[in-house]
């Protein structure tokens, strides 16, 4: 996940809506230029808002905003916790 989302709920102070998609890889794998057909369908499932009240103004907000809703989309997703950094290809 990047932070700049959680960054501006944060300085913002709103709350943040979890949204996981599923089988996009399917419709549109890495490899091709366009989308197919796969006979799969999307799922796009909506959580609860993320309350982030306890985390404004404090030092590791952004951090603890990214865990949180890592935490959170896990659980939607029923997929296990990612551990340590995420790797973004344009870094």
């Amino acid at each position: 996940l990047y932070p700049g989302p959680l960054l501006l709920a944060l300085r913002t102070r709103v709350p943040v809506v979890p949204v996981a998609i599923e089988n996009t890889h399917f419709m549109w794998p890495y490899s091709d230029k366009l989308p197919r057909r796969s006979g799969k369908k999307v799922i796009v499932t909506y959580g609860e808002p993320l309350d982030l009240t306890g985390l404004y103004g404090k030092k590791g907000a952004t951090d603890e905003a990214t865990h949180r809703l890592t935490l959170r989309l896990a659980t939607m997703l029923k997929q296990p916790v990612p551990q340590g950094k995420p790797h973004h290809k344009d870094e």
